[in-house]
C-alpha cells in the first residue's frame, strides 16, 4: 500500500486496511474509542519464543522489562510463557506477582529501591536486588535481617561504555547515576562476606543503555561483568549464580533502519559469557523489553481538525504527547499510517500534532501522508508498544489512553 510496517511486528495491511493483529484498526476504534494502544498476544509470544530459540542452548533466564510496558494483558501472557520480570519499583513487582510471575523469577533493578518496596521484595522471595549503591546494600542488610528473611543480591555493574544511543536512554558511562564501578564492586563484595548471615551474592548485572542499534559497546560490556566476576571469584573466593546482561535491543522504527537480530544479540551474549567463557559455569539472565513489546503495539487516534497555515498543514489528533511522551522527550522517530489508503493515493505534507497546550506536543513534522485525510479518520503510530502507555501521564488534566490486548 505504500506505508512500511515493521516486519513480523502486529500491523499489516489487508486489501488497504490496517489490522492489528487479527482485528481491524477501524473497528477496534468504533468499539473502544481512541486514543487506544492495541497489543497483539501473539506478536508478544513470537518475540518472546524468539528468545527462547536464541539461547536455547544454555541455562538462561528471559525476564522481561516491566517498566517497557506493564500492561496486565501483556504481562499475563508472558509469564503463562514462563517469563522472568525485571522491575524497577514497587508497583511494578506488584504487577508482576499479580499475574502470576512467582518471585524466583524476578530480579529488582533500579537506583532508588525504597524501604517499603525493599520490605515487599523480601517477603516476596525474589531472585535478587541489581544492588546500585553502599546505601543500598546496607538497608538490604538491615531489612533482611529484621524481616528474616533471605536475600540475593547482584551487583550492578557500571563499565564505563556509552551505548551510543540517545543521551536519555544511555546508562552505563561513569558519568551516569547507574550502577558501581568494578572497584565499588570488588570491595562491596568484601562486605558481603562479614554481613548479615541472611545476605548472599549471587551474581553479577549491568544494563548500558536503551535501543541498543550497535552490539561492540555490548561486547565490551560484557567482558568488564566477565572479568569482574573472575576476580570476585579469585580474590574472595566467592562463585555467583547467574550473569545479567540486561537488556536494550534496539528495534527498526523506521524504513530502512538497520538494528541488530535477537540472534546476532544472544551470540555477542555467548561470546563473551557462554560455556568456555564465564570464569565457570553460570545462568544467564536477559532483560529485553522494547524488543519483545514495541512493534506488538500501535498507538491508534483519530483526526480531529486538519488546519492550514501558508504552506503548513497541522494533522490534529485527538492523541497527545501525555499519551506517547518519546518524540517530544527525546525527539523520537514513529511512523505514522492512515487505517485505510487506496492503491494511488495524493500525498501530502503534514505536521501531526496533538491537542495539548505544548508546541512540543508534536509527534512528526512534514509527514507525507494521504492528502484526503480528515475529521473523523484514524491514523496508527506504529512500534508504540514498548515505552508508550507505560509513560503516559494526564497533563492538561486528560484521562490515560485506552489499553487493550488482541
Amino acid at each position: 500500500m505504500g506505508f512500511w510496517l515493521p516486519e513480523g511486528g502486529a500491523a499489516r495491511w489487508r486489501g488497504g486496511h490496517l489490522y492489528v493483529g487479527e482485528k481491524q484498526a477501524v473497528a477496534l476504534v468504533r468499539a473502544q474509542g481512541t486514543p487506544l494502544y492495541a497489543y497483539s498476544a501473539r506478536t508478544i509470544r513470537q518475540k518472546y519464543a524468539g528468545y527462547l530459540r536464541a539461547f536455547s542452548g544454555c541455562d538462561a533466564l528471559v525476564a522481561f522489562a516491566v517498566k517497557a510496558c506493564p500492561n496486565a494483558g501483556v504481562l499475563r501472557t508472558l509469564a503463562r510463557l514462563g517469563a522472568g520480570m525485571d522491575v524497577v519499583s514497587g508497583g511494578e513487582l506488584g504487577r508482576a506477582l499479580a499475574v502470576g510471575v512467582p518471585g524466583e523469577r524476578i530480579v529488582y533493578s533500579g537506583v532508588g529501591k525504597m524501604r517499603e518496596e525493599i520490605k515487599e521484595a523480601l517477603r516476596a522471595g525474589i531472585l535478587a536486588f541489581n544492588v546500585e549503591s553502599e546505601g543500598e546494600l546496607e538497608l538490604i542488610a538491615e531489612l533482611s535481617g529484621k524481616l528474616h528473611r533471605a536475600a540475593r543480591v547482584s551487583f550492578r555493574l557500571n563499565p564505563g561504555v556509552d551505548a551510543g544511543t540517545l543521551k536519555g536512554i544511555t546508562t552505563g558511562r561513569h558519568a551516569d547515576k547507574f550502577g558501581l564501578t568494578a572497584r565499588e564492586v570488588l570491595r562491596l563484595a568484601g562486605r558481603i562476606c562479614r554481613m548479615h548471615r541472611n545476605m548472599k551474592l549471587t551474581g553479577l548485572s549491568m544494563h548500558i543503555g536503551s535501543q541498543l542499534t550497535r552490539l561492540a559497546p555490548l561486547g565490551r560490556s560484557l567482558g568488564c561483568l566477565r572479568e569482574t566476576a573472575a576476580r570476585i571469584y579469585k580474590e574472595h573466593g566467592l562463585m555467583l549464580d547467574f550473569l545479567d546482561a540486561g537488556g536494550g535491543l534496539g528495534v527498526a522504527y523506521r524504513f530502512g533502519e538497520r538494528v541488530p537480530s535477537v540472534e546476532d544479540y544472544a551470540r555477542t551474549v555467548l561470546q563473551e559469557l557462554g560455556p568456555g567463557r564465564a570464569p565457570y559455569p553460570v545462568r544467564i539472565i536477559v532483560e529485553p523489553g522494547r524488543s519483545i513489546a514495541a512493534d506488538a503495539g500501535v498507538l491508534l487516534a483519530t483526526v480531529l481538525y486538519i488546519k492550514t497555515r501558508g504552506a503548513r498543514r497541522f494533522l490534529i489528533l485527538d492523541a497527545g504527547m501525555n499519551d506517547l511522551m518519546r518524540p517530544a522527550l527525546y525527539g523520537a522517530h514513529h511512523e505514522i499510517v492512515p487505517a485505510h489508503t487506496g492503491r494511488r493515493e495524493r500525498m501530502q505534507k503534514f505536521d501531526v500534532v496533538g491537542p495539548l497546550c505544548e508546541s512540543t506536543d508534536t509527534f512528526a513534522a512534514g509527514r507525507l501522508l494521504p492528502a484526503s485525510l480528515k475529521p473523523g479518520d484514524v491514523v496508527a503510530i506504529l512500534s508504540a508498544g514498548a515505552y508508550g502507555a507505560s509513560m503516559a501521564g494526564t497533563y492538561n488534566s486528560r484521562q490515560l489512553p485506552r489499553e487493550i490486548v488482541i
